[in-house]
């Protein structure tokens, strides 16, 4: 994708952070479209850690959650 003007970039990164959420996350179009970022939130592991979740409605309006990974925080920024 070209990356020449600042309208250009900003389209790249969003289309990149977009693959980083569907892809590894599993999700589906719709999952994504229907969803906020008020949807995010941290939970601490075992060991302290903190961990990003991503609560989506799914088919059958059904809630699951999928785990931001790394590379989703690594996009973003």
């Amino acid at each position: 994708m070209p990356r020449e003007t600042d309208r250009q970039r900003a389209h790249y990164f969003r289309a990149r952070w977009l693959f980083t959420l569907v892809y590894p996350g599993g999700l589906r179009i719709p999952e994504v479209s229907a969803n906020t970022m008020g949807r995010f939130f941290a939970r601490r592991d075992a060991d302290g850690h903190e961990q990003w979740w991503l609560e989506v409605l799914g088919k059958g309006d059904k809630e699951r959650l999928v785990s931001a990974t790394n590379a989703m925080a690594a996009a973003h920024s």
